[in-house]
């Protein structure tokens, strides 16, 4: 395996990693709420994710294609290997492939909507001490 290869297959890994996050995070804010989970309510945890999600939001705003997506083509078409890995092919049909754009685009807005209600609805804690 090349040295560009291990670079695109590191990238392909960061997207499912990123995948992960914002899908995981999403449920488990939805379950940590009724489970009465405390990390659920870390400000760090609750403002990247709401972060993730946005940054997708902008993407499909502003029809931006996805940046490591992008990247990973480019390293693979480098290398001389398939322009995108399994892992990535397989990302793709999951959410281009089997949903059709239109679902897709409300998925992603019905998200970041419910992100926002969840911000007040489960409030993260902000530990501020007074210093006197």
């Amino acid at each position: 395996m090349s040295l560009t290869d291990f670079m695109a297959s590191a990238v392909a890994a960061t997207h499912i990693s990123y995948f992960l996050f914002v899908s995981g995070g999403f449920v488990s804010i939805l379950v940590g709420a009724f489970r009465k989970w405390d990390w659920i309510r870390n400000p760090w945890f609750r403002l990247s994710h709401i972060a993730a999600v946005y940054v997708v939001i902008a993407e499909d705003v502003f029809h931006i294609q996805c940046p490591l997506n992008t990247l990973e083509g480019n390293l693979r078409s480098n290398s001389g290997s398939e322009p995108v890995s399994a892992a990535g092919r397989v990302l793709d049909h999951l959410l281009y492939k089997s949903i059709s754009g239109e679902v897709l685009h409300v998925i992603y807005w019905s998200l970041a909507v419910l992100l926002i209600i969840l911000l007040f609805a489960v409030k993260p804690r902000f530990n501020i001490t007074k210093t006197i």
